[in-house]
């Protein structure tokens, strides 16, 4: 997978992070452990393949691709003889620029990479982190709640097991004890959305953060690899012997140069566009995804080991559907 590819599937990361209606039902236990809250995983590099317009994803870049490297070749420039035919001379300096190309464009794929991979295991590890502490929380406040309405459910509980009660008697007290345990366990379901609610604020953070190293490094690759093509084309001007051959930038006004860039910024365009509904896409599916089941929030391509649902084949069946 090219690198556009990989830095479009590193913005997925945490940016979707969903916040879903967390819900607890009544439970006859008057003693109920707090359960954490239901997080959802996604794994973004199969929804977002399985959108019926990823396929139009490969071909626009192959085309953004070829339009970089016609575009480099011009500013390059390997002149032409006055007859139009490429020198000897200019055949070499030419052939020896693309395989300099060619061998940064595969450092910067590599580099790149590895730099993804730092920050995906980055917000991975962050999201664990985030998690556990919100669980600690939730579990806190509800042995916090929990003595307030402990006594009155136990009171009614024994109320029913020791005393002879009428039927109309015994269902008043059993709509008591299912009102105060609906009131305890929807305090509860609060504090699990208020928690999930800052995860997801939390993550998105991250998430900037993470986009702003990612562009900062490209940008610092990018410059350090101009100064060493630029050395090596010097170097490849020194060698070749003055045959009329040229590696000199054309002039700002080329036609062609500018037309190359006319053609790449649209395509460029194009592909933002794409990307843009395929991850709004994605969003929308995995959010109503998520309150359908009742998750608290939705985490994407982690790897750690935390409970959670898998919403991925969901969302890709809701693709699916005509």
């Amino acid at each position: 997978m090219n690198r556009k590819v990989q830095a479009f599937l590193l913005v997925l990361i945490a940016s979707i992070l969903v916040t879903g209606c967390s819900s607890r039902s009544s439970q006859q236990n008057t003693t109920p452990s707090p359960a954490a809250p239901t997080v959802g995983v996604i794994d973004m590099r199969q929804a977002v393949q399985a959108h019926p317009k990823y396929s139009e994803h490969e071909p626009l870049q192959k085309a953004i691709t070829t339009l970089e490297a016609q575009l480099a070749a011009a500013q390059s420039g390997a002149a032409a003889t006055p007859s139009g035919n490429l020198s000897p001379a200019g055949s070499y300096g030419n052939q020896m620029m693309s395989g300099v190309q060619a061998t940064l464009e595969q450092e910067y794929q590599t580099k790149m990479t590895a730099k993804q991979n730092e920050l995906t295991q980055r917000l991975e590890k962050k999201a664990a982190e985030l998690k556990a502490g919100e669980s600690e929380e939730l579990k806190a406040y509800a042995a916090e709640v929990e003595p307030n309405y402990q006594p009155q459910i136990f009171n009614l509980q024994l109320k029913m097991k020791t005393v002879q009660l009428s039927k109309e008697e015994i269902d008043s007290l059993s709509k008591q004890m299912e009102a105060l345990q609906k009131e305890r366990d929807e305090k509860i379901a609060a504090k699990d959305k208020e928690l999930a609610e800052r995860l997801t604020e939390q993550m998105q953070q991250e998430q900037a953060g993470a986009n702003r190293e990612l562009n900062q490094y490209a940008e610092q690759l990018r410059k350090e690899q101009a100064a060493q093509a630029a050395a090596k084309q010097q170097e490849a001007a020194a060698r070749i012997p003055s045959t009329g051959a040229s590696l000199a930038m054309p002039s700002g006004g080329d036609p062609q140069r500018v037309e190359l860039e006319r053609q790449l910024a649209a395509k460029q365009q194009e592909l933002r566009n794409l990307e843009d509904t395929i991850v709004e896409a994605v969003r929308d599916k995995a959010a109503q995804i998520a309150a359908a089941k009742g998750l608290s929030s939705v985490l994407t391509n982690v790897n750690t080991n935390i409970s959670a649902v898998d919403i991925t084949s969901d969302v890709i069946a809701e693709f699916k559907k005509p």
